[in-house]
């Protein structure tokens, strides 16, 4: 099934929203207002019946009509019941509370990925950041620009399961003035995992390289499906955290997911022609290489054959101009 709803939704139920830009439902209601005019923003929260200039609703079940994108930033034992309202007319539902897997309560998450199934929600999440979309301006991050600078809109997409990782790649492509694509933080992939991220950027016209950080594969086939059929398109670069004991617990501790034996899955990526970094370092220093190679390709291509179109870019003291 195609997660274009979810990177480009028309209509977005915030669930927990905030009248207060600081807390975490005023943040991500702030950013999603930004969309006005190209996405309908149902704000949710019975205490208000207005929020940031816009009309709140009490319960999602109040909402007409169906709803691509619903983020709920919620209590983890008021998930199910939100689900539930949400069943038969919700697309996607992106579960920012954490206290699932993560905190040692499985039984809670399979039991929210259950009543997703069964009403024809998909899931991502729980415990994530869910979606940045710079060509759309769509954001559901918790953390304002002010804390989490947003690069710049670019060719590079991000698949990460780990927010600190996301963080870090975010800080140094700011610095080295990259560009983002699409930006996915899918927590404990309770249903919505990298692979299906994957199948997505296949065909995302904005997107030219991928940049993926894994601390666990539940479906190994899938994966390896997906990535290799990215690959062929774009370019791929994986780093896989839990490369040691220590490592495999901490990726236990982020996202409640069993890393597995790093040997195997090294010597997998290896066998199928899967690029693989070994460090952050060395992920980061792929995705600059490959984005400004893509780009120095592009200008090239423009210089040729623009010309005529009058869209020949120029070089002007280590800038380019548009003449």
């Amino acid at each position: 099934m195609s997660l274009s709803r979810l990177f480009n939704p028309a209509s977005i139920a915030l669930v927990g929203a905030s009248h207060s830009g600081m807390k975490l439902g005023g943040v991500v209601l702030k950013n999603l207002l930004k969309l006005k005019g190209r996405a309908k923003i149902f704000p949710v929260n019975p205490k208000f019946s207005s929020l940031m200039g816009t009309r709140a609703y009490p319960s999602v079940g109040t909402i007409k009509g169906d709803i691509d994108l619903a983020v709920i930033i919620r209590p983890a034992r008021e998930v199910k019941a939100i689900l539930e309202e949400l069943a038969g007319r919700t697309f996607c539902a992106l579960v920012v509370s954490a206290g699932f897997a993560e905190a040692g309560r499985p039984g809670l998450q399979d039991e929210i990925s259950r009543t997703a199934r069964e009403g024809g929600i998909r899931l991502m999440g729980p415990n994530c950041m869910g979606v940045y979309n710079a060509p759309a301006g769509l954001d559901t991050f918790i953390l304002p620009p002010e804390r989490l600078p947003r690069p710049r809109t670019g060719n590079t997409a991000i698949v990460t399961q780990s927010g600190a990782v996301l963080s870090l790649l975010f800080e140094g492509m700011v610095k080295a003035d990259m560009g983002v694509s699409i930006t996915a933080h899918y927590g404990n992939a309770a249903d919505i995992d990298e692979s299906d991220i994957y199948e997505h950027l296949e065909n995302d016209a904005g997107t030219r390289t991928v940049i993926s950080y894994l601390e666990s594969v539940k479906d190994g086939r899938r994966f390896i499906k997906r990535a290799r059929a990215l690959s062929e398109k774009k370019p791929l670069i994986v780093l896989k955290a839990g490369k040691g004991a220590s490592g495999q617990q901490a990726a236990f501790s982020h996202t409640g997911r069993l890393a597995g034996a790093y040997e195997v899955f090294h010597s997998i990526l290896s066998q199928y022609g899967i690029s693989e970094a070994s460090d952050f370092e060395d992920l980061m220093d792929g995705a600059i290489a490959l984005s400004t190679q893509w780009t120095s390709r592009r200008l090239r291509h423009l210089r040729r054959h623009g010309k005529r179109r009058g869209k020949c870019p120029r070089r002007k003291k280590g800038k380019v101009s548009w003449s």
